[in-house]
């Protein structure tokens, strides 16, 4: 009994070593599987990296540093694409430094196990997603390393577990170059399509200028607005050339960032230089320009109102003038000399015009304290007349006089502008009753003259009137009472207060009657028997007077067409004298009339005497 646990436990330990033996036997068939897995992945893997490692040298930011290089003397705005060169140059001798760190570190261990281990994860540090792009360079290096230690004498189980990571590393690098070169073609086929798109804008710069949109920051700015045409087209131009150089900038970088060919980069490069020699020159020479133009006109603003010690203007008006023009100078695409220049210059027209509005206040307020005693001055002046207008022992013109006088003494004195408007209050609430009283008057004066018109009015009429009556009824009176009655209108309208035209047409009235006198004499003489000698007698003095009549009413027509004659007259005046001569020519009419009828009876009388 006691010989059977022997027995089993030296069964048990003989299984075991069988056991242990199998192991080891399926371990060396790994292992000398792997090796030969290793020695054609060796094969493969060199020249896969080696050609893959060509690839990236060619993707390397060395190429791109050299494109950048010969592009630098385009323009002083290539400076920054030479930033980022410095950058990717700098990034290149950091992954140098770290690759040679873990190279340092490598031949620092003696072991082919743990050599392996720190090789497989600086592979899969170079992959990491912590950082932004792969250094397939170090991974190649690496990888190749890697290669020539699984070649050592390693444990199965760790050499299996490594190639494991190997292969996994070496696939998932595959798939990020194949990935980055996609990203790289379609970023290339990007940048074909904007460089396409700047070349073709640069060639029609008229229409790219016709779509920028219309400048307007000279509205507030009345020193640069009879210049507004050639600023607004400037600027307009360098506002296009600006969005353009910034592309151009844009672009290069974008370059720099992306992962293609040095040939194909070379040529963006190459048409990208091209781009900015057509647009950094001109910009340059664009804003040498309006910098000096600008320049120029800010002087000439300092020159017109800031040549003396005090300014020749409204200190608002140049405040605000100042500050237009600083707007301006933040509008326009100025160099840094002019910019700082013309903000510099005016700056100190600004520092001017605090020291002048300081001093202005301090002569502001010396006025106003001689504007405050005038205006008390003249103040007591009103407050005294006031109290003589009350007592009523100062008469009217007086009061006209004092006021003059105070008048006068609110031109003569230096008053503000309240002071003036208090005082002219003042004075105007002390007018008030006293022009009023004024006022009253000359309207009760009025109102008597306009009477006194009036009943001369309707005397006048009423003697017109009387007249016409005398005129309807001359056949009811005899030679003498027909003298008297005309004699005595004669007196009345010569009685009238009324001006002489009123009262020659009232004599005109009476011209008739003159006529009727005559034709009664006329018809008392021609009631005489025909064979009385007397008769014949009185026959040739009534001819003799219808004589001397009708040449007055020749006369008086001549006057009347002389003064008709004249270019002074009115209206009314023509049509007065058109009355008149007709009145004179049917006068005239009668008298001759009458004269043929005088002349017969005496011819008649003659012949029968004979």
């Amino acid at each position: 009994m006691n010989d059977l646990p022997e027995l089993n436990e030296n069964a048990q330990n003989d299984a075991l070593d069988a056991t242990a033996q199998g192991i080891t036997v399926n371990a060396n068939e790994q292992e000398s599987d792997l090796n030969e897995l290793v020695q054609s992945e060796a094969e493969i893997s060199e020249e896969e990296s080696s050609a893959e490692y060509e690839a990236h040298q060619q993707h390397s930011e060395p190429g791109e540093e050299e494109s950048l290089t010969s592009h630098d003397n385009v323009e002083d705005k290539s400076s920054t694409a030479d930033v980022h060169a410095d950058i990717h140059h700098a990034k290149d001798k950091n992954y140098k430094q770290r690759y040679e760190t873990f190279v340092a570190s490598l031949n620092a261990i003696e072991n082919p196990e743990e050599k392996l281990v720190l090789v497989v994860d600086f592979m899969e540090a170079t992959l990491s997603a912590h950082q932004a792009t792969p250094h397939f360079k170090s991974f190649w290096d690496a990888r190749a390393i890697a290669l020539t230690l699984f070649k050592e004498n390693i444990a199965p189980v760790e050499r299996v577990k490594l190639w494991d990571r190997y292969t996994a590393l070496s696939k998932e690098s595959r798939r990020l170059k194949s990935l980055f070169d996609e990203q790289g073609a379609f970023a290339s086929e990007q940048i074909e399509i904007a460089v396409t798109a700047l070349e073709k804008e640069l060639d029609n710069p008229e229409e790219a200028l016709s779509k920028m949109p219309e400048a307007n920051f000279l509205e507030n700015c009345s020193t640069l607005i009879p210049k507004k045409d050639d600023y607004y087209l400037t600027q307009s131009h360098l506002n296009l050339l600006n969005a353009q150089a910034g592309r151009i900038t844009a672009l290069r970088k974008e370059l720099i960032h992306t992962e293609m060919r040095v040939r194909q980069k070379n040529k963006f490069f190459q048409r990208l230089s091209s781009a900015g020699d057509k647009v950094f020159p001109k910009r340059k020479e664009l804003i040498n320009h309006l910098s000096q133009q600008f320049g120029e006109d800010i002087q000439a603003f300092i020159d017109r109102y800031f040549a003396q010690e005090s300014p020749h203007d409204s200190p608002f008006f140049l405040r605000e003038e100042i500050k237009a023009l600083q707007g301006v100078a933040k509008e326009l695409t100025l160099n840094t000399q002019s910019f700082t220049r013309t903000r510099m210059a005016l700056s100190e027209c600004w520092d001017k015009l605090k020291l002048f509005e300081k001093e202005r206040k301090k002569v502001r307020s010396e006025q106003k304290e001689l504007f405050k005693n005038n205006y008390n001055i003249v103040l007591e002046q009103i407050q005294a007349l006031g109290k003589e207008i009350e007592s009523g022992e100062i008469s009217d013109s007086e009061i006209s006089d004092k006021f003059d006088e105070i008048a006068n003494e609110l031109r003569r004195l230096a008053l503000g502008r309240d002071e003036l408007k208090a005082l002219r209050e003042e004075v105007s609430a002390l007018q008030k009753p006293f022009y009023d009283k004024l006022k009253s008057i000359e309207q009760e004066r009025l109102f008597q003259i306009k009477e006194k018109d009036r009943l001369k009015k309707f005397k006048g009429v009423e003697l017109r009137n009387a007249i016409e009556a005398f005129m309807l009824d001359l056949d009811s009176y005899d030679v003498d009472s027909m003298i008297a009655k005309r004699d005595e209108f004669q007196q009345k309208i010569a009685d009238l207060p009324m001006i002489k035209s009123e009262k020659q047409d009232l004599e005109r009235l009476l011209k008739p009657v003159k006529d009727a006198i005559v034709d009664k004499k006329e018809q008392t003489l021609m009631a005489l028997s025909d064979d009385d000698r007397q008769a014949l007698q009185q026959l040739h003095e009534i001819l003799k007077q219808r004589l001397a009549q009708r040449a007055e009413i020749k006369s008086q027509l001549e006057l009347i067409r002389k003064s008709r004659g004249a270019s002074s007259l009115s209206f009314e005046q023509a049509m007065s004298y058109n009355a008149q001569e007709a009145q004179e020519k049917e006068r005239l009419e009668r008298v001759s009339h009458g004269i043929e009828e005088i002349k017969g009876k005496i011819a008649t009388l003659e012949e029968i005497k004979g």
